[in-house]
């Protein structure tokens, strides 16, 4: 048996033309608003791993501390966050990049960061900030197949302690 079209093109060729946009469809994953504050500390002094080609002193740290969401839902919400970046300062001054994780317990999710420090002398005394973007590199557990990223911006309380808020959109 033979199925065709009266202009004699088979019918089950103009089927598949006209589902094929039907089955190839996604609907994008929706994006979630996500937000909270990580409360850090760095482990060991930063290590002083020598210049870069401008003079600029290049630290290695790590710090570790807790995620306080901030957001709507429980995303995050007393998350386990250990940070490694690098660092490169003038007078206080500079670039860094790095990846943090956040975990609770087997489930976990890494951002890649990269921003800039900045050092202002406030009452004769220095005060340094953060601001820069993330992107989640992968999730694990409840959160694997997560996308997304955001910006944070940040303090230093003392020369070992460090506030970072941040806010993005997730998707899944």
């Amino acid at each position: 048996m033979r199925t065709s079209t009266k202009f004699g093109r088979p019918l089950l060729g103009s089927l598949a033309v006209l589902l094929l946009p039907v089955v190839a469809f996604r609907p994008a994953p929706a994006s979630t608003a996500v937000s909270g504050v990580l409360t850090l500390a760095y482990a060991n002094p930063s290590v002083l791993t020598g210049t870069d080609a401008k003079g600029a002193s290049v630290f290695v740290s790590t710090a570790r501390g807790r995620n306080q969401n901030t957001g709507e839902g429980d995303y995050l919400a007393d998350a386990r966050v250990v940070a490694v970046d690098t660092a490169a300062m003038v007078d206080g001054n500079g670039t860094h990049s790095g990846y943090v994780t956040l975990s609770e317990g087997s489930s976990t999710v890494v951002k890649r960061f990269t921003g800039a420090t900045t050092t202002t002398m406030v009452k004769g005394q220095p005060e340094s900030t953060l601001k820069g973007t993330w992107t989640i590199v992968r999730g694990t557990g409840r959160y694997a197949g997560i996308t997304g990223n955001g910006t944070y911006t940040g303090r230093f309380e003392t020369a070992m302690k460090y506030t970072v808020e941040w806010k993005g959109n997730t998707s899944r």
